[in-house]
């Protein structure tokens, strides 16, 4: 395993050229005992040709859960976003995907940068091609929470579809439950937002930085505050 996961990082550009690349070639035996451990073909699978590229330091813990990666590269924590320091010394912060009776759905080319943490409970994550997602992120799930193509996320975003805790009327039974999170095709997620749950973000839409989105966005609307509240109809953006 390690010998072949060496021939997969050095031959076939798994995850580029450069020091990077070198320092991964270097840890693959650790890698392969970890990938042992998370069971590929059993808790992780691999289709049309998929593979994964997982940094040393990342943090994967799967309890009767799977990872189910259709196509292209799923990098974890391999891919440095933009405000990581490591040329000042600093080492990335680790990847963490923890699942508990959960499953993450990988459509496609995704890149989680360093700091990126995905904790899904009796759920299921789901995230499309071409999108990436900064450092320090937060995807929090306990029923459903969908991520379209070609998104970008920047640091620090929050995704959740549940509360964290029951709540409610005091003298009452708290009875809140989780709504599921659906963010479509080619949205940009500003900085530190929050998209809440039972929310639906239209595809090619823009959430501001700080924003805290507790309804549905249109499609192609730029939204902003706290609450989010419309900015513009009929907004793009570029990558």
């Amino acid at each position: 395993m390690a010998m072949r996961i060496r021939e997969l990082i050095a031959t076939r550009g798994w995850v580029g050229k450069g020091r990077l690349a070198s320092f991964l070639y270097y840890q693959a035996a650790r890698i392969a005992s970890s990938l042992g451990q998370w069971g590929i073909g059993r808790n992780i699978t691999l289709h049309n040709g998929a593979r994964v590229a997982i940094h040393h330091r990342s943090r994967i813990q799967l309890s009767n859960s799977r990872i189910i990666v259709q196509g292209g590269t799923f990098r974890v924590g391999v891919t440095q976003g933009y405000f990581d320091s490591t040329g000042q010394g600093i080492p990335p912060a680790s990847c963490q995907i923890s699942l508990e009776n959960a499953e993450l759905h990988i459509l496609g080319d995704v890149s989680l940068y360093p700091g990126c943490c995905i904790d899904a409970r009796n759920g299921k994550v789901t995230i499309g091609g071409n999108t990436l997602i900064n450092g320090g992120t937060h995807i929090m799930c306990k029923e459903s929470v969908s991520i379209g193509a070609n998104c970008h996320f920047a640091r620090e975003v929050v995704v959740r579809d549940d509360d964290g805790h029951p709540h409610g009327p005091a003298g009452t039974e708290p009875h809140n439950k989780p709504e599921g999170v659906e963010i479509g095709d080619g949205c940009w997620i500003g900085q530190r937002a929050m998209v809440l749950k039972g929310v639906h973000v239209g595809t090619g839409s823009i959430v501001a930085a700080g924003a805290v989105v507790t309804k549905d966005v249109a499609p192609h609307a730029l939204v902003a505050g706290v609450p989010a509240r419309l900015v513009r109809e009929n907004e793009i953006w570029r990558p």
